[in-house]
């Protein structure tokens, strides 16, 4: 096995790209790897990982957007350049998609490999103007290796498929327990979560228009919003407004293995997506989702088999796929069980970070 010293470059959130960023660099520390971690993160609790920071990794509001697009491509490069000299990195793995132009160059002056993780399917024209393939690719997704190949022109040997994994938590019935009763989840009401950032790609707005309706017919169920992010207060607006406050509880940033335990199923209504991490957590616990044919969903999901896929932004008919699983509790078993069998045979491969370590190894014996 190769001794690198590798650099990882990830979002601020807490969304799946960076669960993903943070599992490889605890599966690259347990293997015996030095690595380094960008942003700052709490959620990285392993003391062996170096963490640094970057200006305008994470940029919040519109100013800081703006200075991220002009000074912040500057500082970010000369920062970058910096870390990799410094600490005698050997190749950086870069999750953000925003600073890959930047991460790009950085490497091309330090003389080491790039590798870029793609997350989401990059099929749109727009993306182009903020996104720049590395030496080497990885997409979590077949439907983003495709994009890379197809649309953007990148050489099939450059571009590799490393599906996420995940790592669960014990859940406890007590802890099931105390959680309903500090959300007020009545026991005798239906439940449905969706895990899932506050922002536009995750498209809550649209959930919540969606839930108004399926209320109607079910006064009874509580949809549960686990997450947070840029939109959540919009979000609490809306659904006061809507008067649906005793039909929806957020929950903030919470592990979701208990989430998932109290609910029946999951939904997501994403406007796009690459294979999300709440699909397979959620069918770790036996939980099936309905979600839009969007993205590379249909990689896990397949419809009325494991799950329900939804044409994309076909309302009325996630708004019926909802109340069949709420009026059908044994089809919904039926799915759960299934998107469990599913999830076995994919926890049966080599998990990510093994196959992440295989293929530094590879991409090293070919230089």
């Amino acid at each position: 096995m190769s001794n690198l010293s590798v650099l990882i470059l990830s979002s601020a959130d807490r969304g799946g790209a960076a669960s993903i960023a943070r599992q490889d660099a605890n599966s690259l520390v347990d293997l015996g790897w030095k690595v380094g971690y960008v942003p700052e993160d709490r959620l990285v609790e392993n003391e062996a990982i170096q963490q640094h920071w970057l200006p305008f990794i994470h940029a919040s509001s519109f100013t800081e957007r703006l200075l991220r697009l002009t000074l912040g491509q500057i500082t970010s490069l000369l920062g970058m350049v910096y870390l990799v000299r410094k600490y005698h990195y050997d190749v950086v793995i870069n999750h953000v998609p925003h600073i890959s132009k930047v991460c790009y160059a950085a490497c091309q002056i330090c003389g080491i490999q790039n590798i870029q993780v793609i997350h989401l399917p990059l099929s749109s024209f727009k993306a182009k103007n903020w996104m720049r393939p590395g030496k080497m690719n990885l997409s979590i997704s077949e439907r983003g290796k495709q994009d890379l190949i197809e649309k953007w022109g990148v050489n099939n040997e450059s571009v590799s498929l490393l599906p996420p994994s995940i790592r669960l938590n014990d859940v406890s019935d007590v802890e099931i327990s105390h959680n309903c009763k500090k959300f007020d989840i009545p026991p005798e009401c239906p439940v449905v979560a969706c895990v899932a950032l506050f922002n536009a790609q995750k498209n809550h707005e649209l959930l919540i228009h969606i839930w108004e309706r399926v209320v109607e017919q079910e006064p009874k169920a509580v949809l549960l919003l686990a997450g947070d992010g840029p939109l959540i207060d919009a979000i609490k607006k809306l659904v006061k407004s809507r008067n649906l406050s005793q039909n929806v509880r957020f929950l903030g940033m919470v592990d979701p293995g208990w989430v998932y335990e109290c609910s029946s199923f999951c939904v997501l209504t994403s406007k796009d997506e690459g294979i999300p991490l709440v699909l397979l957590e959620a069918a770790a616990h036996q939980r099936a989702f309905i979600a839009f044919d969007t993205g590379a969903n249909r990689e896990f999901i397949q419809s009325n088999w494991n799950g329900i896929l939804v044409p994309s932004g076909d309302e009325q008919s996630m708004i019926s796929s909802i109340l069949t699983c709420l009026q059908q509790p044994q089809l919904c078993a039926e799915l759960g069980g299934h998107a469990f069998e599913s999830y076995q045979k994919l926890s049966s491969k080599a998990v990510r970070g093994e196959l992440l370590v295989n293929y530094l190894d590879e991409m090293i014996r070919r230089e």
